[in-house]
């Protein structure tokens, strides 16, 4: 939950930023390999949840005019793209990790 809620704020480790001056070793590599598998845990369900408001905007879609389902539809579409977008900024961090984890440690 904490990462979420960091990604909303994007105020998620930068491998680039952080590490910049120096070449990781050690104790950093298995850090930043134990936050990859979080990132990644969290992506997941952020996803898991993003794909159940994809089935209720489509419920809300078809809904007559008027009704809660239709006045509902683009909050519904609005919170989807939110989470798809935030499932992406997750997935970005723990690419960029993953790529430093490669120069600096010999790959996760």
């Amino acid at each position: 939950d904490n990462l979420i809620i960091r990604a909303i704020r994007d105020d998620l480790l930068d491998p680039e930023r952080d590490f910049r001056q120096r070449k990781l070793e050690g104790d950093d590599c298995r850090v930043l390999e134990s936050i990859v598998k979080i990132d990644n845990k969290a992506a997941d369900e952020v996803r898991t949840g993003t794909e159940q408001l994809l089935k209720l905007k489509s419920a809300a879609m078809s809904a007559p005019s008027g009704t809660l389902g239709d006045r509902e539809a683009r909050a519904l579409s609005d919170s989807y793209t939110f989470g798809r977008s935030l499932e992406e900024r997750i997935r970005e961090r723990a690419s960029m990790i993953n790529v430093r984890l490669n120069m600096d440690c010999g790959g996760t």
